[in-house]
């Protein structure tokens, strides 16, 4: 895998070089730094970045439980994201995502559109921890269970 550090606007771009079905593709990645005494630090976010694309397995693993993905996403999500971000993710993991995926059992290469379906409307219904009701959409949506579960997948 290769890349290269690029300047646009100013600012660092971390470019990754992939092939996906036998075609190369790019993936451009900001790194937020300004062109102007950071060279350094982004050639050293370059490597880094270079690093956690040759770890990162290229496609599911077929016995991995969707629990088990949102688990290892974390830690990755950990990395990448602010910490009030992460902290977000990581309580509605704990208090919603996992526990309900752990009890369906599902295989990270089963889980179908219906599954997440369901997910949602079973949350929206019965998703409250005191048991007086669903949570609101207001609730899906800004306490990050949305995008948690769409950004895992």
């Amino acid at each position: 895998m290769t890349g290269s550090l690029q300047i646009k606007n100013d600012k660092y771009y971390i470019i990754v070089n992939l092939k996906e079905n036998g075609k190369r593709k790019q993936k451009w990645i900001a790194t937020g730094l300004d062109v102007k005494g950071n060279k350094r630090k982004a050639e050293q976010l370059l490597r880094e970045t270079l690093l956690e694309c040759e770890r990162a397995p290229a496609r599911p693993v077929s016995n991995i439980l969707f629990a088990d993905y949102i688990r290892a996403w974390l830690k990755v999500a950990e990395r990448r994201v602010d910490s009030v971000t992460f902290q977000g993710y990581k309580l509605m993991a704990n208090a919603q995502v996992i526990p309900y995926f752990d009890q369906s059992g599902l295989l990270l290469q089963e889980v179908t559109r219906s599954d997440l379906q369901a997910f949602f409307d079973e949350k929206a219904a019965r998703g409250r921890k005191d048991g007086k009701g669903g949570l609101s959409p207001s609730s899906l949506r800004k306490g990050r269970l949305v995008s948690l579960v769409s950004a895992a997948v």
